[in-house]
This record gives structure tokens, C-alpha cells and sequence, in this order.
């Protein structure tokens, strides 16, 4: 976290104020297929597969600004079901530890430490303008305890059991998007502000589904305010942490590096593995954004708005230098008047040259004087 700290503050003197940054939490599954022995090893579901597999659910609390990701928080849960673990935590552990507190909270509910990384993130001085989440975090209880830390969310919904009451009407997601009119051909469908069954206003909209043109997908934000396709736009930063799991089980072994049966072990490599990723955008960042060069790139800029003025400038005296030309071949000028009217020209620019070399003289002879 504290390394993650030290990246967030660097990545934000590079951003633009108005940029907006965002929290996302998502899991991934790890599986040990042999670890029989292993501590606290249990029964998961993997949504991949949709099977049931011997292994850990590794929750990660991220942050981006649209450009780069930076895992914040990890946390290795077993199941909250004692009959699915297959080994218990030893008890040979002093309860005063850190050891010890997270091996309690491998047990609780995943929301639970979700809640629980976001405040610790908060205390460090990371701060976002969303959560992003996809739609098995998109509850309505866990929207109201994100946002009671006064953060607001935007995630990805599912036909379920879930009301949201439009217009006076309960409805579900699927008669939710029936009741509303003026349906669009554009990706985005439609829209409404709706309340949740327990009161909470949230703006729905409905885009289309790319694979499968006929289908559409639901999107969530409890700020009612936000455009529609700066919605869109904030949830697709959330495939960020997608891509940051498959980094890091394919280049830094993320579940496979250690064969440690230890609870500690384990968790020290998750977290290990979350530090070369974080060192990795650092770099990343730093070689390509121009940014980072510091008042070298300031510099580079403001002479890049100088060369049009400049660029201007020559362009009319080019002009002006073509102008005998320009009038000889138009018949303008009486025979054998060309040279004399071309020369004419440049003195004139010539004496103008001249007087702008004075004036600046002047100028710096009193700045020395003073």
C-alpha cells in the first residue's frame, strides 16, 4: 500500500486536474489442485469454468486514471464455509499478529473486505471519483456501504430479482428496460434514473451487447449526473484489472511460484507479485509519458505554441517578397518595374526587420539598467 501510495502521488502530478481516477475491485481464482495440506485450502467457485476447485480467492483492491493500473490491496480468502475448507488455520499463531488477523479475514464474506480495503485505502490518501465493479459486486447493500464512505459506484447489473421503481411502478431490469421509451440505434440504448428498492437513486443505461447485437447489457452509477457515454466510457477502465491478473499469473507465476503450504507464504507472494506489477507501470509510465520529463517537456511546450506565431510570420513575408512577382504576372506593373518593385518591397522589410531589432534594444537596455 505504501509503495502504491508513493505511485498514485507521482501518477497524479502528471494528469490533468480535471482527470477522474477510479477504485476497482474484482477477484480471481487460485487454484491448488494437490495442496491437500495446505493451510486454509477450500472449496471455491470458479466463474470461469463455473466448476468447484481446490484453491484460494485472491480479492484485489486497484486503482487507475485511465492510463495506467496499480494494485492497492490484496487479500487471499478461504471459504466463509467451515464443511469447504479442507484445512483449518493452526492455532500455534500469536492472535496479536498480523499473521493472525489475516488469516480471520480469509474467513469473512468477500463485501466484507472489500469495505474493509477501500477504508484502508481511504486512510492512506488514495482517493477516486468511482468504484468500478462488475455485476456479481453490483448489490444493493454493498452500494450503500460504498456509499456511505462517500464514493460513488459504477458496475455492471444482471437480470436478477432486484426492483427498481420508475415512474411510481416496481420493475425488474428486464421490464425496466420495456417501460422506457425513445429507444436510440446508437451503442447506447436508453437511460433512465431509477430507485433502488431501498430508496437509493441510481441512474440505469442500456447498451448494446457487441457480440450479440440483439441482447443489450445494464450499467449501474449512483451519480445520477454523469453522461451517458462518459459512463461507458469509466466502466471500460475497469477491464484494467482483468488484464493486470493475466500479467501476473503469466509473467510473475501469481498461485504457482510457491509450493509453500504455509498461510503466511502464500500471501507474502500475492503480495509480492502486486509489487513487481506496481514497480512495472512505474517504469512504464515514466518512459512513455512525456510528462514525466518535468519542466523540460513545460519548456518543449511552450515553444511548440511559439512555432505557429512564427510559422505566420514567415509565411507573410514570403508573401510580401513574392508580391512584384505576383503583380508583374497579373500585368499590374508597367514593363521593366519589376526589379525596382521588388526591390522596393525589401527594403521596406528590411527597414521593418530593423525596427523590431531597435525596439527589443531598448527594451533589454532597460531591464539592465533597472
Amino acid at each position: 500500500m505504501l509503495l502504491a501510495q508513493r505511485a498514485v502521488a507521482f501518477f497524479s502530478k502528471l494528469n490533468d486536474a480535471d482527470r477522474k481516477t477510479c477504485f476497482v475491485l474484482d477477484d480471481t481464482v487460485l487454484e491448488r489442485a494437490k495442496g491437500m495440506h495446505v493451510e486454509l485450502v477450500s472449496k471455491v467457485f470458479d466463474h470461469v469454468t463455473n466448476t468447484f476447485v481446490r484453491g484460494f480467492t485472491a480479492l484485489l483492491l486497484g486503482w487507475t486514471d485511465g492510463i495506467n493500473f496499480l494494485p492497492l490491496a490484496n487479500a487471499l480468502l478461504s471459504s466463509t464455509n467451515e464443511e469447504n475448507r479442507y484445512v483449518e488455520a493452526t492455532t500455534k499463531i500469536d492472535k496479536r499478529t498480523s499473521g493472525s488477523k489475516r488469516r480471520e479475514e480469509s474467513k469473512q464474506k468477500k463485501t466484507t473486505v472489500a469495505i474493509n480495503l477501500l477504508k484502508q485505502a481511504l486512510s492512506m490518501g488514495i482517493t477516486a471519483d468511482y468504484v468500478l465493479m462488475d455485476s456479481w459486486f453490483t448489490t444493493e447493500p454493498f452500494i450503500r456501504e460504498i456509499r456511505a464512505l462517500g464514493l460513488d459506484v459504477i458496475g455492471m447489473v444482471k437480470a436478477l430479482k432486484q426492483r427498481y421503481e420508475y415512474k411510481g411502478e416496481l420493475y425488474n431490469l428486464r421490464k425496466l428496460y420495456q417501460a422506457i421509451p425513445n429507444k436510440r440505434k446508437g451503442d447506447v440504448i436508453c437511460s433512465a434514473v431509477v430507485k433502488t428498492k431501498g430508496g437509493i437513486e441510481v441512474k440505469i443505461i442500456f447498451i448494446r451487447n457487441r457480440n450479440v447485437k440483439r441482447e443489450y447489457l445494464a450499467i449501474l452509477s449512483t451519480d445520477i449526473n454523469i453522461d451517458e457515454q462518459e459512463m461507458v466510457r469509466h466502466y471500460a477502465k475497469r477491464w484494467f484489472i482483468e488484464t493486470n491478473f493475466k500479467a501476473q499469473k503469466q509473467y510473475f507465476r501469481l498461485g504457482k511460484e510457491t509450493q509453500g503450504r504455509d498461510y503466511d507464504n502464500l500471501f507474502a507472494f500475492v503480495s509480492i507479485s502486486s509489487i513487481r506489477y506496481i514497480v512495472m507501470e512505474y517504469n512504464r509510465r515514466l518512459n512513455e509519458d512525456q510528462r514525466s520529463l518535468g519542466q523540460l517537456f513545460r519548456n518543449s511546450c511552450e515553444q511548440m505554441a511559439d512555432i505557429p506565431y512564427i510559422t505566420a510570420i514567415d509565411t507573410l513575408m514570403q508573401c510580401f517578397k513574392n508580391l512584384a512577382k505576383d503583380l508583374d504576372d497579373a500585368h499590374l506593373l508597367k514593363k521593366g518595374c519589376r526589379e525596382k518593385a521588388q526591390q522596393l518591397i525589401e527594403d521596406k522589410l528590411s527597414s521593418w526587420f530593423t525596427g523590431i531589432c531597435d525596439y527589443l534594444q531598448r527594451v533589454f537596455s532597460t531591464l539592465i539598467l533597472t
